[in-house]
């Protein structure tokens, strides 16, 4: 039970820093764009 947990912590941490990563790129586009 405990494992599950701290794995489920983990993906929620993965998906939150993709998010995240997601959000750097595509204003990074935005800005060298205009």
């Amino acid at each position: 039970m405990k494992r599950m947990n701290i794995d489920w912590k983990e993906l929620q941490w993965i998906a939150w820093d993709r998010v995240r990563w997601r959000i750097l790129v595509s204003g990074l586009c935005f800005c060298t764009m205009t």
